[in-house]
């Protein structure tokens, strides 16, 4: 009976301590949308407009303004899609208590979605020392021999895949879904992993 009150005061400030969490989580994710929304929004009106221009000057040649509509209408489809995934990836971070706001930030977003796949950060350089690999190979191929610079070529590109391949299996583990789902179709499992409340983050 002593031990009552102090149960009842750790519970009380563990059950507040969830709903404050709870909603700071939900904001989180009203602002990452609210945000995608506005900048979707804004984007789409730019290439509307950019898209009757294309179409005022194409009809000036004579030529037929159909190509703009359709350019059009693909891009903003691409650009929604995009912007969508972008959300999507911010969710992610949120789940796994990260700075959903770092996929802002050039450098550090890359930073945070390899912290977050593969728990180690730094991994990032790797995608860039290999390009650098290949952009070397390609500029100074006078240095190199020409079989070099194929391998060279090679090896940056398959580094890349693969540790992109690894990436994603890290993440489906972390998230428990499906790792050959999550690789052959991240387009897919990236908004099943950020949006579907039953997937959890195992690290927490």
């Amino acid at each position: 009976m002593k031990n009552t009150p102090v149960v009842e005061k750790d519970y009380n400030y563990y059950k507040n301590k969830l709903i404050k969490e709870q909603e700071s989580d939900k904001n989180a994710s009203i602002l990452i949308w609210v945000i995608i929304g506005v900048i979707t929004f804004l984007e789409v009106l730019v290439l509307i407009f950019f898209g009757a221009f294309v179409s005022n000057a194409l009809s000036e040649l004579g030529l037929p303004e159909a190509i703009a509509i359709v350019s059009n209408i693909i891009l903003i489809f691409i650009l929604i899609v995009s912007n969508f995934s972008f959300a999507c990836k911010q969710m992610i971070l949120k789940k796994a208590k990260m700075n959903w706001w770092g996929m802002y930030i050039p450098i550090y977003k890359e930073y945070l979605m390899y912290q977050v796949s593969l728990d180690k950060g730094w991994y990032f350089l790797l995608p860039t020392a290999c390009l650098y690999l290949i952009n070397y190979s390609s500029n100074y191929a006078d240095l190199v021999s020409q079989m070099g610079v194929v391998c060279l070529t090679a090896l940056g590109a398959i580094t890349i895949v693969v540790l992109k391949i690894y990436k994603n299996i890290s993440l489906a583990r972390r998230f428990e879904v499906s790792p050959i789902l999550t690789v052959l179709f991240p387009f897919v499992m990236y908004p099943i992993i950020a949006l579907n409340s039953n997937v959890r983050d195992t690290y927490q």
